[in-house]
């Protein structure tokens, strides 16, 4: 983010938009969202940049119920593409930083559950036991959401073998 306002002692007019702009400060924050410094009224208080981009892009605020999403998850990727507003119990960047088990997508027989705790309902395999043998699984990103695919599985006795790695004899 870039400033054109002048120093005060240099002019009455306060903002030149001819001259250089100056980049802004920021830092991040306890959440892990950049913050930039503004002033009003000689007082000066952060505001988040996603926040920023979010009312100048996407328009106000559509209810008192909304804040701005980060589609990728990524809280520094401010990009207007990648902000949406969303209702507060629908945003996933209310974890404070932590993935849960709910925010990832798992795709398991070619159908897509929102959360992994779902796919491994429908499966009976517990999520410890998904974690502790990563033949059963593999990871990638897919439209910027980290997503789960779980390969095909059968249960012989206590194990869970890959599909096409379990015979018959």
């Amino acid at each position: 983010m870039f400033s054109f306002r002048k120093p005060a002692s240099k002019s009455k007019v306060r903002f030149d938009l001819t001259r250089k702009p100056k980049k802004l400060s920021y830092k991040i924050d306890k959440d892990g969202y950049f913050e930039v410094v503004l002033s009003v009224d000689c007082k000066r208080y952060y505001k988040r940049v996603h926040q920023i981009v979010a009312e100048t892009f996407l328009g106000d605020k559509p209810s008192e119920k909304h804040c701005v999403d980060h589609i990728n998850r990524n809280r520094q990727d401010n990009r207007p593409s990648n902000l949406r507003w969303l209702e507060i119990s629908q945003n996933s960047d209310g974890h404070k930083g932590k993935k849960t088990k709910a925010c990832k997508r798992c795709i398991y027989d070619g159908v897509l559950y929102y959360s992994i705790l779902d796919a491994l309902k429908v499966i009976g395999m517990k999520y410890r036991y998904l974690w502790s043998h990563p033949e059963l699984y593999t990871v990638s990103t897919i439209e910027g959401v980290e997503t789960i695919e779980i390969r095909k599985v059968s249960r012989v006795g206590r194990k869970w073998l890959p599909l096409e790695a379990h015979t018959d004899s």
